[in-house]
């Protein structure tokens, strides 16, 4: 996807992104489980990590849209694309009893 964006050196052009928003995903998980006879007990862990680009600070002046902060609107075409590296480690404990 290209977009209208700045560059690290702060000049604005059309650049394109593959991992735009949506980009590379992995996630791993393992879990274990134990038979009590009426009771059961099972843990489980999964570990999640993504990295994309993120893109803000778009907006048009004419529509009215853009990022509004405090006391001022940035109204410009040209967004500035964030690195995003986001991991999630979930840990997950479950009992039950048989009836």
């Amino acid at each position: 996807m290209t977009i209208s964006a700045y560059s690290n050196n702060g000049q604005a052009g059309d650049t394109n992104y593959s991992d735009l928003i949506l980009g590379a995903r992995n996630t791993i998980g393992a879990g274990i489980g134990y038979d009590f006879g009426k009771f059961y007990v099972d843990a489980a862990y999964q570990n999640i990590s993504s990295k994309y680009k993120n893109p803000f600070l778009s907006g048009n002046e004419s529509f009215g849209t853009g990022y509004y902060s405090g006391d001022f609107d940035v109204a410009t075409p040209n967004s500035v694309v964030s690195d995003v590296k986001n991991i999630r480690n979930n840990f997950f404990l479950t009992l039950g009893w048989k009836f």
